[in-house]
């Protein structure tokens, strides 16, 4: 079980012709080159794509699908209960992508067992859809860390898409079903689902991971750690966790480990982790797992340095308003990422944070004299300048005695003397709402 189809995972997947001649002559024999397609919006690596996509970028081959029947009847009619007890992943595997609609010379509309009848006439088509479902039961399944070391080593699991294409045909009657499977079976379908196939979006993956977090979770902390013992920037998984509200339990348990161990994460990503904390997470955790990173990761990019630091002073302002302040100073650079994503953050509809107004008033004075009050030709403020002028406005919104005085120290700026007639909106709405 331990085989694996070599070749770059998120380039090119080499298929694996061990267990006859079966897949070779398809392959050869009618001259039909059967491979997945390059990188699309969904991924770094996408197994297929959709049929107007392969039209326009492929000349689809002419197979004569009587005659594969006949040559794959002559090579696997005598093993029938081989395949029945899915004994033989390399085996299975060519017919387990065909089922999951990998192959440009099959049509994607069919249904997927029709697929494999294409490939295998009754007897041994029944053979092989047994064997994907068997294949679910086998003790020897890649475990989460199995899969994230293949990963981290450009390789798949020659069983992964016998999985898939078994699991799916197990749940093609209802989708609750799968959680009957074993863990081990769900830990490893799981993992295998977003490593060899990570355009696809199962309903049997969303099951297990909305009702099975523990599983989950512990899924993909295994996956990914492993994955991060070396220096990458993709998990597979991670993008579908970000953005599917039903996933927010496993993803809470995912986060610290994250955070603490991907130091070689892009900014971007970075930034999306810190938001999902920022709503997911206890925020004295996240705060001391703030101080660690900002303490140890001393060669940190700009603005991932930006973002642990705008973390730690939106949990913690009166402890790190200077830090942040001498940090930024009047970098663009800086100052540019720590608004957006401060923004982004007092802005957002999951469990918005409420900034005391005396450190509200600070981050208006870090952010704003690095931006000068810039329209577009057709009147429209750019981004950046109604972002600020969105500060000023949570400012004006709240009429405290705390945010009268953080309005006063602001008029002692020199540096803000530009944004005058907005400190004059402010105070004049601050003024009506206490008249």
């Amino acid at each position: 079980m331990a085989n694996h189809n070599s070749g770059c995972v998120h380039n090119r997947l080499r298929w694996s012709r061990a267990g006859g001649g079966v897949y070779e002559s398809l392959v050869c024999k009618v001259d039909a080159k059967l491979c997945t397609l390059g990188p699309t919006e969904a991924g770094p690596c996408a197994p297929f794509f959709s049929g107007r996509h392969r039209a326009a970028t492929h000349k689809v081959s002419i197979v004569d699908f009587d005659a594969t029947r006949s040559k794959t009847g002559t090579a696997l009619a005598g093993r029938l209960d081989e395949l029945r007890r899915g004994q033989s992943a390399d085996t299975l595997e060519p017919f387990a992508k065909a089922y999951l609609g990998m192959f440009l010379e099959i049509d994607e509309q069919l249904e997927p067992v029709e697929r494999v009848r294409l490939l295998a006439a009754a007897p041994i088509a029944d053979a092989l859809l047994q064997g994907f479902v068997a294949t679910l039961y086998r003790p020897d399944l890649p475990t989460p860390a199995e899969i994230g070391r293949a990963l981290r080593d450009n390789q798949l699991h020659a069983v992964g898409y016998v999985v898939l294409a078994g699991i799916d045909h197990y749940c093609s009657g209802a989708a609750d079903d799968v959680l009957a499977l074993p863990a081990r079976t769900l830990s490893s379908a799981l993992c295998l689902h977003f490593a060899n196939t990570p355009n696809r979006r199962d309903r049997w993956a969303a099951r297990i991971i909305s009702e099975r977090a523990d599983i989950a979770a512990d899924a993909f902390i295994e996956l990914w750690r492993e994955m991060l013992t070396e220096s990458t920037d993709y998990l597979p998984g991670l993008g579908y966790m970000l953005t599917a509200d039903f996933a927010v339990p496993v993803l809470s348990r995912v986060l610290p480990m994250l955070l603490r161990q991907w130091t070689s994460c892009n900014p971007a990503v970075q930034r999306r982790l810190l938001e999902a904390a920022l709503c997911q997470l206890e925020h004295e955790d996240l705060l001391n797992q703030a101080r660690t990173a900002l303490a140890s990761n001393t060669d940190m990019a700009v603005k991932k340095r930006v973002y642990w630091l705008a973390t730690a002073f939106l949990l913690a302002p009166e402890e790190f308003a200077a830090r942040l302040a001498d940090y930024a100073g009047r970098w663009r650079e800086k100052t540019l990422p720590l608004l957006d994503f401060t923004v982004g953050v007092l802005s957002g509809s999951e469990r918005p944070l409420r900034l005391p107004a005396t450190a509200l008033g600070q981050l208006v004075r870090i952010i704003a004299p690095t931006f000068r009050r810039n329209e577009h030709r057709n009147g429209g403020l750019d981004a950046a300048s109604a972002q600020v002028l969105w500060l000023f406005d949570l400012l004006a919104r709240d009429h405290s005695q705390e945010a009268i005085e953080a309005v006063r120290q602001l008029r002692k700026a020199r540096v803000l003397r530009m944004y005058s007639d907005a400190l004059d909106e402010v105070e004049r709405r601050q003024r009506s709402s206490t008249a």
